[in-house]
């Protein structure tokens, strides 16, 4: 894997970033990385965005995050109400982005699906987030989506505290929490927060090979970096309040 955004520390506690957090749920699924043509990359961004990073002028990386969430709820002056929401859904981030006023690198998530009207409905209309609402589901080691298709097979162990300090995990976290920038049905960028607690997660490297349908715009198949991909268990994910 290229190197991403430098660090020694360990993936984000869900509560280090200070956050105004508005709900939280338990993460079951796959981030992975896999590249994008920088041209292709550059077409899906809003236009107050541009690319940065470390693709140089050839290629750009992009996040595949999919899979389950379940308890799921809002949270109440910081403690969760726990309401046993869950749904599935499928994303695709383009992090290291630049955006005016913001020092540190941002993300922008340009695709994505949901097999529930709340979190499709919020994320389109609050977040900025674009998610068409169908089907998702896992199929075995398949997860399948309206536009994207994904599999994700184990290629080692269970692991718990000994992979948290693993470079590539480190920074696939660092990246999928920078600042996400979506563009509302209002018109103007929103900004959120995400944070995911590893504290109680299991981790295993996987190989991911996604295909997607035309409409997406993103290539036909392709194979996530074998040593940037991931099945999550039992990570707690918090999102903040949209801003602006």
């Amino acid at each position: 894997m290229t190197a991403a955004i430098p660090s020694t520390a360990a993936p984000q506690s869900a509560d280090a970033s200070g956050a105004n957090w508005a709900s939280q749920a338990t993460f079951e699924g796959v981030l992975a990385l896999h590249w994008l043509p920088a041209s292709l990359a550059a077409r899906m961004l809003a236009p107050e965005l541009r690319l940065a990073g470390p693709g140089g002028t050839t290629r750009h990386p992009a996040l595949l995050l999919f899979g389950r969430y379940t308890r799921g709820g809002p949270l109440w002056a910081g403690l969760p109400v726990p309401l046993g929401f869950s749904y599935q859904e499928l994303l695709v981030v383009l992090p290291w982005l630049e955006a005016a006023g913001i020092p540190e690198p941002v993300s922008q998530p340009v695709l994505g699906y949901a097999d529930h009207s709340i979190p499709a409905w919020f994320g389109n209309e609050h977040y900025g987030i674009p998610k068409q609402l169908g089907p998702c589901e896992w199929d075995g080691t398949t997860f399948v989506s309206a536009g994207v298709g994904a599999i994700a097979a184990a290629t080692g162990p269970v692991c718990h505290g000994e992979i948290l300090e693993s470079r590539s995990l480190t920074q696939l976290t660092e990246m999928i929490t920078a600042p996400w920038m979506g563009r509302t049905r209002r018109g103007g960028l929103a900004r959120c927060d995400h944070a995911w607690d590893f504290s109680e997660a299991q981790v295993q490297a996987a190989r991911v090979v996604a295909k997607a349908a035309p409409e997406t715009g993103l290539p036909a198949t392709w194979t996530a970096e074998p040593d940037a991909s991931f099945l999550l268990r039992d990570v707690r994910w918090r999102i903040s309040y949209p801003q602006g």
